[in-house]
């Protein structure tokens, strides 16, 4: 899995963990009961072409399912595909009817605030998709020679390309979503770290420790997923599977003090050729500027209830 990732993206490391990009931590969200009714898109890398194929897909299916849907969309809205401002255009704009959207940071949209913020020091961040996003914003090829990103001059034409309305989109951005047996996340989880000490960065970054773990036959066997079940059917009978709004106050967030391995963690950012789904993990990313495959999970009630994809016609 990992050999096949680095081969079409390369095992890159654009931040030491050190590194903090912005001077406060992201916003996380913590929601005391679970929508009746869940889309999660994985990473959509410029391609607004397939994000609105597919929303008009999860449209069609809200229809169908008649109750309201909260859309989470799990970072990666930018690089590599040729239409990044444009999709942020259309993140900025009113969701499919009948929905709720709701927008996770990732890596991607955390590398290009850093080269908006210091573009001298983060010039490698043009090789893994950023040169194709600035690209998409009116920049010409001779503006992004690496010679003249280094001028004192070039913030300036930062700062009359990207609208400020797109900067404080990707400032803005919430870095996980923990909700009563699923947290929606972009990378992945350190599972050797509580829920409240989780870094940014490696909500953001992580891969090969979150997935070594979580795919791990012998930490499966740790704890009884039945515990679960049981606490979700009680649940269902005390009328607490119906959508509410995140609370911000620590001390009514009930989802963030559970174990990390009751929950199903809901991902991207790892290219898969198709959703994977256990108990412990679901991989929404299938790599959709490459494959022209974007997909979502579908959850209803808080049952896995299906995928839809842009491949499927």
């Amino acid at each position: 899995m990992i050999n096949w990732i680095n081969n079409i993206f390369g095992n890159f490391q654009l931040f030491n963990r050190k590194t903090t990009l912005q001077s406060t931590a992201r916003e996380r969200l913590y929601y005391e009961k679970l929508p009746p009714l869940i889309y999660a898109i994985g990473d959509v890398h410029g391609r607004l072409d397939l994000l609105e194929e597919l929303e008009e897909k999860i449209s069609k299916d809200i229809k169908k399912e008649k109750k309201d849907a909260l859309i989470i969309m799990l970072g990666d809205y930018i690089d590599r595909g040729l239409d990044s401002s444009l999709l942020i255009d259309h993140l900025l704009s009113p969701p499919p009817p009948s929905s709720t959207r709701l927008c996770l940071a990732g890596n991607h949209e955390e590398a290009m605030l850093a080269f908006i913020e210091n573009p001298k020091n983060h010039t490698n961040w043009l090789d893994f998709g950023g040169y194709e996003t600035l690209l998409s914003y009116g920049f010409s090829r001779n503006d992004l020679n690496r010679n003249e990103i280094k001028k004192r001059g070039f913030i300036h034409r930062i700062n009359s390309y990207i609208p400020d309305e797109h900067r404080d989109f990707l400032k803005q951005l919430p870095i996980v979503a923990v909700f009563p047996e699923y947290l929606f996340v972009h990378a992945g989880v350190r599972a050797d770290v509580t829920l409240e000490e989780q870094s940014d960065y490696d909500l953001l970054w992580i891969r090969k420790e979150f997935l070594d773990h979580y795919d791990n036959d012998k930490w499966r066997g740790c704890w009884d997923r039945e515990q679960s079940d049981q606490r979700r059917l009680k649940e269902e009978r005390q009328g607490r599977s119906t959508y509410d709004k995140a609370s911000t106050d620590k001390q009514e967030q009930p989802a963030q003090r559970e174990q990390l391995e009751e929950l199903t963690i809901v991902h991207g950012h790892t290219p898969v050729k198709e959703v994977f789904i256990s108990p412990f993990r679901i991989n929404v990313d299938t790599s959709a500027y490459l494959t022209n495959n974007l997909s979502a999970i579908k959850i209803v009630n808080g049952e896995i209830a299906g995928t839809l994809s842009t491949s499927n016609n």
